[in-house]
């Protein structure tokens, strides 16, 4: 058996194409997406469409759950903060009773799939995490072989008689190679093999999608350039992005008035695995 695992896909249909045309050469029994699969990039609607035609299994992300977290009254997301009130504009009613109903897990044979862990959607999981942390996440997974997405880096951790595996990330990189990345596992008997992938895509056809969709435009403008950087590059600018604009908002100076001030060509992105 073969089985293809992608995650983070972030609304990059171009990205999710190239990827999903690779493991059509690479005779998978089945795909699974370990969440995430919309916002961010320009197109979910694309993305959810692929999902639906090809019947993939999914399990939520948590940014499906920010989609349906601003759909609730009371909500604390700003509209400049995040993508997601373009993203849930683009969602027809079916789109979203969809998301409502994805599973926060998968379990097919000896694997489990998470998109972070058994206890949150946004537990970020790294190859240096300690025991004690994949203990108290995962210590009461039954299944030997875990998925887990969400920190965009492909890895593979051997944890006692269980293996943890990051399947990197379809639309948005984060290793500093923002070539799209899926994993592979293949069963032989009890064992099995971990394969991971990439591949290239035209990154000009992206670029053209966020010009056109208009969340260049959208009051989401801000980190919606912040995600296309992040797609182009493979380095993580979220991270010193919020760092600077909360220090701005500790100042005094509101959230809207902070975000264009910030030079984006300026922040220290995250470029490898162990930074905070």
């Amino acid at each position: 058996m073969r089985i293809a695992i992608i995650a983070d896909i972030h609304s990059n249909y171009p990205a999710l194409q190239a990827v999903l045309a690779d493991i059509d050469t690479q005779d998978v029994d089945e795909i699974l997406v370990a969440g995430d699969a919309i916002n961010g990039g320009p197109n979910p609607r694309e993305v959810l469409d692929v999902i639906y035609e090809r019947n993939l299994k999914t399990v939520i992300g948590n940014h499906e759950e920010y989609v349906l977290t601003i759909r609730t009254p009371g909500h604390e997301f700003p509209p400049e903060w995040g993508t997601s009130f373009w993203t849930l504009d683009q969602l027809t009613h079916e789109d979203i009773t969809f998301i409502e109903n994805l599973p926060a897990s998968l379990v097919v044979g000896d694997m489990a799939v998470f998109h972070a862990s058994p206890k949150s959607l946004s537990h970020s999981i790294y190859p240096d995490s300690t025991e004690d942390t994949l203990a108290d996440l995962y210590g009461k997974v039954a299944q030997s072989v875990i998925i887990t997405g969400h920190t965009h880096l492909p890895f593979v951790r051997q944890w006692g008689d269980k293996v943890v595996i990051n399947p990197g990330s379809v639309g948005m990189s984060l290793d500093a190679n923002p070539m799209p990345s899926y994993a592979i596992l293949t069963w032989i008997e009890d064992r099995f093999l971990i394969q991971h992938r990439r591949v290239n895509y035209d990154y000009r056809v992206l670029t053209e999608n966020f010009e056109k969709s208009g969340l260049f435009e959208s009051p989401q403008r801000y980190f919606a350039r912040v995600f296309h950087k992040q797609m182009l590059t493979g380095l993580a600018y979220i991270t010193p992005l919020a760092r600077t604009v909360l220090a701005l908002e500790e100042s005094g100076i509101p959230l809207a008035e902070a975000l264009p001030t910030v030079d984006l060509d300026a922040l220290h992105p995250k470029i490898d695995y162990w930074a905070d």
